[in-house]
């Protein structure tokens, strides 16, 4: 399970910085690596937790605002949570 304050890269914002580039739909939202052009395509839960990977909030308050607003198991969400922020990781994306 994924520990501490989940951040985006300081080179990451929600609209377009130098190495990633952001486009958001009522769908989700895409994430484009300029370098790699490599895709993080996140739907509507996903997006909001990559919205709070902001440094301020930890694991548990992500699973807790995913919790607050779906209707899903509270041990479901922290699955996904935790395998949505592996990837986000896995691609550089965010620091732990």
């Amino acid at each position: 399970m994924a520990v501490g304050n989940p951040k985006l890269k300081d080179s990451i914002e929600l609209e377009e910085k130098s190495a990633y580039i952001t486009r958001t739909s009522e769908a989700g939202m895409m994430l484009v690596d300029y370098k790699t052009n490599e895709v993080f395509e996140a739907n509507e839960t996903a997006s909001i937790i990559v919205r709070l990977c902001d440094g301020k909030h930890t694991v548990d308050e992500i699973v807790d605002e995913i919790y607050a607003n779906y209707d899903a198991q509270r041990s479901v969400i922290e699955k996904d949570v935790n395998q949505i922020l592996k990837k986000m990781s896995e691609m550089k994306i965010i620091e732990m």
